[in-house]
């Protein structure tokens, strides 16, 4: 979800009791305002207002659009599982809007809260803080050190590989390979998550280049230095005159010559 801009932000607070309908016929008088994400808002807070009695007045709280707001757990409903339910670790496993996991997680030490929609997954990341719920964004935490963690060993493998194609003379770009990879990163992601999940492994694929480029670079550097050395210290094996012989016009002489080094 885009960040709602301060002008934005204070037409909401301006016109959260206005009728939607009339705000969005009247779009031309607000150039700087996001017309359609302040409506989107607007509404949220007029649905939450009696199915979310509790989220109305947190301002920071981001709302999504009808159809997800609609289908959602009211906040009786959410109190009532909360109840039912307590122990160690909790897993939401369609966390929507994340009105249940927002109560339900009360009553656990940690809790992950899993979503298909993107928007979704933004907008409930974006409100957990603003509830106090800071234990759920904890596993997301937990989530992203996971992540760097498994980046630093596939670097790793990088390194290694980059360190074989060098002493068997193979290209760093393998187009085939990378074509192939992508197809069945493509086949492996929900639809919805398709197209970001190419983009991150595209990145990943031409940092591994950038990184094995940089790689050879590097020992192409150590060997000219090592050449540049041998040059500056070969003048000192050679005497700096020698007596070089020349052939003459019918007979051999002998002639001194000064030393090229």
């Amino acid at each position: 979800m885009t960040p709602i801009s301060p002008e934005t932000r204070q037409f909401i607070n301006e016109h959260q009791s206005d009728d939607v309908r009339n705000l969005a016929l009247q779009a031309r008088k607000y150039p700087d305002v996001d017309i359609p994400a302040a409506i989107t808002q607007i509404a949220g807070r007029q649905i939450a207002a009696e199915k979310i009695p509790s989220w109305k007045e947190i301002d920071d709280i981001w709302y999504p659009k009808h159809l997800s707001l609609e289908q959602c757990s009211s906040e009786i409903t959410a109190r009532y599982k909360a109840s039912l339910l307590q122990g160690e670790s909790l897993a939401d496993l369609t966390g929507g809007f994340g009105i249940d996991c927002s109560f339900l997680a009360t009553g656990f030490r940690s809790a992950t809260y899993v979503e298909r929609q993107t928007e979704l997954c933004a907008i409930a990341a974006h409100n957990f803080p603003a509830l106090d719920l800071n234990h759920i964004r904890k596993r997301i935490d937990e989530i992203d050190d996971g992540i760097l963690d498994l980046f630093l060993q596939r670097m790793q493998c990088i390194h290694e590989v980059s360190a074989c194609k060098k002493a068997h003379k193979l290209p760093i770009l393998d187009r085939k390979r990378e074509r192939e990879k992508l197809t069945y990163i493509a086949s492996q992601t929900p639809a919805e998550l398709k197209s970001s999940s190419l983009v991150l492994f595209s990145l990943l694929m031409e940092t591994a280049r950038t990184s094995e480029h940089l790689q050879l670079q590097a020992s192409s550097q150590s060997m000219h230095t090592r050449i540049d050395q041998a040059q500056a210290h070969t003048g000192a094996l050679f005497p700096t005159d020698a007596l070089i012989a020349c052939q003459g016009v019918g007979r051999l002489f002998a002639t001194r010559r000064r030393s090229p080094f």
